[in-house]
C-alpha cells in the first residue's frame, strides 16, 4: 500500500475519534485503489471496481475486494508455490465472467 496515503488517512481518523461529538459509523472504511495502491478515508456506499476495503469500527471486520476476472494475479495462483496447477482460473469457473468478488470475515475459532 502507499504509506503515505494510509498514514493520512488513518491520522485523520484517530484526530475525527478522538473529537467530542463523534458517533461511530459501522460503515467507515479504509479504501484502497488497486491501480496506485492509495488509501483513503471514507464511508462505504456502492463498492467501487478495483478498491479493497477494510472496515476500520464495528464488531466484525471483513475485507473485501473487486477484481477483474481477467487479472494476471489469478494465473498466479497455478504455480506450485502458491497454490497449485489444480486451482481454476475465474475463466474455468465461469465462462464470460467479468469481475471477481472476494469476501473474508475474520474469526477467532
Amino acid at each position: 500500500m502507499n504509506r503515505e496515503s494510509v498514514l493520512t488517512a488513518l491520522t485523520d481518523y484517530i484526530l475525527e475519534v478522538n473529537y467530542q461529538g463523534y458517533k461511530p459509523d459501522p460503515r467507515k472504511v479504509l479504501a484502497v485503489r488497486t491501480s496506485d495502491r492509495t488509501a483513503s478515508l471514507r464511508n462505504a456506499g456502492t463498492p467501487i471496481r478495483q478498491e479493497v476495503y477494510y472496515f476500520i469500527e464495528g464488531e466484525v471486520f471483513p475485507v473485501v475486494g473487486v477484481a477483474s476476472a481477467r487479472d494476471p494475479v489469478f494465473k498466479r495462483f497455478q504455480d506450485p508455490e502458491v497454490v497449485g496447477p489444480g486451482h481454476r482460473l475465474p475463466q474455468e469457473w465461469l465462462p464470460g465472467a467479468q469481475s471477481i468478488i472476494s469476501f473474508f470475515f475474520p474469526y477467532s475459532e
